[in-house]
């Protein structure tokens, strides 16, 4: 008798456990409902806030290929969505042994046609050079290390493009 209730409370508690691994957020399925996929982004050209331009058609080229990597196509027609980037901070400065560089970049994804918000994120990175043999530090690469890592981090949350969503 005690083995057979032992038995019954096992299953009872996998039963439980099972379904409660299986149920799905409602408040969540809601809220992904209502969006409708984005399939084609046009990127427009990046704002400036900074006087670096080299670093803007540099942040440009790089957002190009990370949408192509997260699965948007390259060229359309019609667009979507449209992704607005600003360079908020680009700043390098050099000591003796030491020259640290940031960079800050704040993307939005809005619709063409609604012009809501769809997506937005910001980040902001400082790379640092160290250098005690060769005191001729050269702070470009490490604006280039602190963009590349801002825009990783930005672009690592945008929704996946209709190539890749399966």
């Amino acid at each position: 008798m005690i083995y057979r209730c032992r038995i019954l409370m096992a299953l009872l508690i996998l039963s439980l456990s099972l379904g409660a691994c299986s149920a799905s957020n409602s408040e969540l399925m809601k809220s992904e409902s209502n969006q409708k996929p984005v399939n084609v982004i046009v990127l427009m050209p990046v704002e400036n806030k900074t006087k670096d331009e080299r670093l803007q058609r540099l942040l440009s080229a790089r957002l190009m290929e990370e949408l192509r990597f997260k699965g948007y196509p390259q060229t359309a027609v019609a667009a979507d969505a449209a992704l607005h980037c600003t360079l908020q901070e680009s700043k390098s400065s050099k000591a003796l042994f030491y020259a640290p560089a940031t960079v800050s970049v704040r993307c939005e994804l809005r619709s063409t046609k609604t012009g809501e918000t769809i997506w937005n994120a910001q980040h902001r990175s400082t790379s640092r050079s160290f250098d005690v043999m060769n005191s001729t530090l050269k702070s470009n690469g490490a604006l280039e290390s602190a963009l590349e890592e801002v825009v990783g981090k930005v672009m690592e949350t945008l929704p996946y493009g209709p190539m890749l969503r399966g």
